[in-house]
């Protein structure tokens, strides 16, 4: 997900309109029949996007200058850092990154008996 535009990336997905922090999907199913993307945003809530705008102004900075000096010869691990507001410490997140990464945040244990139908009650 990107928060600035890039010469891969034409159309960032961080699009704040008004007072509101939004993230843009694209819809593409329709792409080959109208030669155009369609965009979708999705709004952030206050805190969501509080924390978001906070973390592109303050961390991600910090971040870009501690890629550089953490990876000095991978320079495409620092373009990930400077373009995309997620980065998995050295690449992009996948969806079984994130699946794992929502499974321990959501569930905290994997023998809460909520998260795992397996486990005895």
């Amino acid at each position: 997900m990107t928060y600035q535009n890039t010469q891969r990336q034409p159309t960032h997905n961080l699009v704040i309109l008004g007072r509101h922090v939004t993230l843009l999907c694209q819809y593409l199913k329709m792409t080959a029949l109208t030669g155009k993307d369609k965009l979708i945003p999705h709004a952030l809530d206050g805190i969501t996007s509080d924390i978001l705008v906070q973390d592109l102004a303050l961390v991600q900075p910090f971040a870009e200058i501690a890629a550089k000096a953490r990876f000095p010869d991978k320079p495409e691990v620092v373009e990930l850092y400077c373009n995309h507001v997620f980065v998995n410490y050295d690449c992009l997140f996948d969806s079984e990154n994130v699946g794992v990464y929502h499974f321990y945040l959501s569930c905290g244990s994997p023998s809460t008996a909520l998260c795992n139908p397996k486990a005895d009650t």
